[in-house]
């Protein structure tokens, strides 16, 4: 576009502004011309200049021009040039003019409206925020006291001037220009004692937000949250621009939030995150997390120690065990440090230390963690209460890996009763149980126990997750292995297919759960005889779960195992051999000789090596040679007998004939 169609289509702009019936811009072109001129251009600086001029008809545009050019001057006067260009200065004009004709109201919320990131501003949002959403109970002790009539009132006046914008993707939500919201901030900055106040009443607000946000979201958490986190990480970003800059330690920012209540910030944006599987995103905020709270606390705090343990389950959550255990010893230590004798956030760490050593296949360091967290808790905990509940499921859990089932029923029992009790309705927790008891009674043959939990515990996951989910497709995986159990080969195969390609959408890389699948399907496709759809598959798996693990795991012994005995079946006993020998090796050493999985893979090499000697691969052989000739034989004779009693019937039609 040229210089010259430019100008034009800015004039037919603030002539749309002003309206069919108002002719200032044709009957004072050339001061209209001056205007554009004055605002380098810039479609925001018509837009505030068109506002101004709307409510006030009678201004002649030589008279605004004159006004804006004093406005430039003046703010030139008072700028850095390097803090504004010309460009800015001019936009800064007009809404130093539009400014000045709000009622204090409309000021004091655009002032306020700059604390929300200015890309999406729900307006319910707003007014929850401002009339003390997030504060106490007690209503006296709200700092503000607007009305929703006095904000919507302020609000009408800012999009009246064009201060701020309806996003027309989105009914009910705001914007603010960028470089307008700049200048609000400037506003805000001089606003002495009302700064605090609007700081202090947003930063609560946001945190009570933040605070709201359950560990494991399901899809309606998500979706309300949605109109939260744009603000949350906008703050969190704030923050951490203010901490870089701080020279002491234990000192409150630009936001108002209080040190102790800072973390809370970067566990919401984290739980936003992570509850939808975006290990990713989530990331970069709770390591943020840890740098921040470091930076506030010097030595042992409540706050460094669960950032850390909120980064290390993140990492547990990829399978990236090895940076996640230093983190959660040196948490485990300085919460021992900090409380002495019983306390929850001491059961908190014992519970997650243990958590990791059970998923790398360290029982033996693990049961004792668990069993401790166990008994502090029910010492912590009179009755019913959720952490009671964890620890029964987590021991028992531990208790199912090791074969010790009977020790592991009563424990995971306890913990569904007890999660039934304490959530009405569908609940993540309640699923997780309900997934976990099925779970026992499947590897105890008790397939019509298993299939109504399965069942119950798949549906209330989809109904609490939309869409793609670990949760719903661990369900999906486990309804599945029942089917596979029962020989239910075509009900179970698209539940398998379908978590698989979750899992891949959901997991980029290597991860334990799509390792998981992949040796599920692969133990599909073997038990009907495709043993070329699933080779890969089991290769895949092992390779992944061997970059996944360094040293031994159970897993990977797993999937020694099972690539094994598909060499086994096609006859490849010189590729299957090895890999049983490092599979019993491995389980030897990470569950012990007597574990059922050891037991299993030490059957499996007994019977290989059986098989494996002369006489039985000769035995084997002249097997096959039997079957070879036995079709040869067959088949002559049953094309010779076909032709008989064909020549039989033509006989029998040529005698009627």
């Amino acid at each position: 576009m040229t210089p010259q169609n430019f100008s034009n289509s800015l004039l037919e702009l603030l002539k749309g502004l002003l309206g069919k019936k108002d002719r200032r811009v044709e009957n004072q072109l050339q001061d209209a011309t001056a205007i554009c001129e004055c605002l380098e251009y810039l479609p925001l600086g018509i837009e505030l200049v068109g506002g101004y001029l709307v409510r006030d008809p009678d201004t002649f545009l030589d008279i605004m021009f004159g006004r804006l050019q004093e406005r430039k001057l003046a703010e030139s006067a008072l700028q850095d040039r390097e803090t504004l260009n010309s460009t800015q200065l001019g936009v800064k004009a007009a809404f130093a003019l539009t400014w000045s004709e709000l009622d204090p109201s409309a000021q004091q919320l655009g002032i306020f409206l700059s604390l929300f990131s200015p890309v999406q501003i729900l307006w319910d949002l707003v007014i929850w925020v401002a009339t003390g959403g997030g504060e106490a109970e007690n209503q006296e002790e709200r700092q503000l006291t607007w009305s929703e009539d006095e904000l919507n009132a302020a609000k009408n006046q800012l999009y009246g001037r064009n201060l701020l914008q309806l996003v027309e993707e989105r009914e009910g939500c705001y914007k603010i220009h960028a470089l307008v919201r700049w200048f609000l901030q400037g506003q805000l900055a001089d606003a002495s004692e009302t700064k605090s106040v609007l700081e202090t009443t947003f930063a609560t607000a946001m945190i009570a937000k933040a605070q709201s946000l359950p560990d494991s979201p399901t899809s309606k958490d998500i979706e309300f949250f949605k109109d939260v986190i744009l603000h949350l990480e906008d703050i969190g970003k704030r923050l951490i621009a203010e901490i870089k800059k701080a020279t002491e330690v234990q000192t409150f920012f630009t936001a108002s939030v209080p040190n102790d209540q800072i973390l809370w910030i970067f566990v919401g944006i984290g739980r936003f995150y992570n509850g939808q599987g975006l290990y990713k995103l989530a990331e970069p905020w709770y390591e943020d997390g840890v740098n921040v709270c470091k930076a506030l606390f010097a030595g042992d705090h409540p706050n460094v120690a669960e950032s850390l343990n909120n980064l290390a389950l993140l990492y547990y959550s990829q399978g990236r065990y090895s940076d996640a255990e230093p983190l959660l010893s040196d948490a485990l230590a300085m919460t021992k440090r900090l409380f002495a004798g019983d306390h929850p956030n001491v059961a908190e760490s014992l519970n997650n230390l243990a958590l990791l050593y059970y998923s790398q296949g360290r029982y033996s360091d693990a049961e004792p963690l668990y069993s401790d967290a166990l008994a502090m808790r029910k010492r912590l905990f009179a009755g019913d209460h959720p952490n009671v509940a964890e620890s029964l499921n987590n021991l028992a859990l531990l208790y199912y890996s090791q074969g010790r089932y009977s020790d592991a029923e009563p424990l995971l029992s306890d913990a569904l009763a007890m999660r039934k009790r304490l959530f009405a309705g569908d609940h993540p927790n309640v699923a997780e149980s309900l997934n976990n008891l099925a779970l026992l009674y499947y590897s105890q043959g008790r397939y019509s126990d298993a299939e109504p939990l399965l069942s119950d515990a798949l549906a209330m996951t989809k109904r609490l997750f939309a869409g793609d989910h670990p949760n719903v497709a661990q369900n999906l995986n486990n309804l599945a292995l029942l089917y596979y159990s029962q020989g239910r080969y075509s009900d179970a195969e698209p539940l398998l297919s379908d978590a698989l390609a979750m899992r891949k959408r959901l997991f980029a890389g290597d991860h334990p759960n799509v390792a998981q699948n992949l040796n599920n399907l692969a133990l599909l496709y073997y038990s009907q005889g495709r043993y070329s759809d699933a080779e890969p598959l089991y290769s895949d798996a092992l390779a992944m779960r061997k970059r996944l693990f360094a040293g031994d795991h159970p897993d990977v012994a797993t999937s020694l195992n099972n690539l094994a005995f598909l060499y086994k079946s096609q006859g490849r006993y010189s590729d299957a051999e090895p890999l049983y020998s490092d599979a019993l090796a491995m389980c030897q050493r990470v569950l012990g000789v007597n574990h059922p999985s050891t037991a299993t893979i030490r059957e499996n090499l007994t019977i290989l090596q059986r098989q494996s000697t002369p006489r039985a691969i000769r035995k084997h052989r002249l097997g096959q040679f039997v079957q070879i000739l036995k079709a040869i034989l067959i088949l002559p004779f049953s094309l010779l007998w076909r032709f008989a009693k064909k020549l039989i019937r033509n006989k029998k039609s040529e005698s009627r004939r």
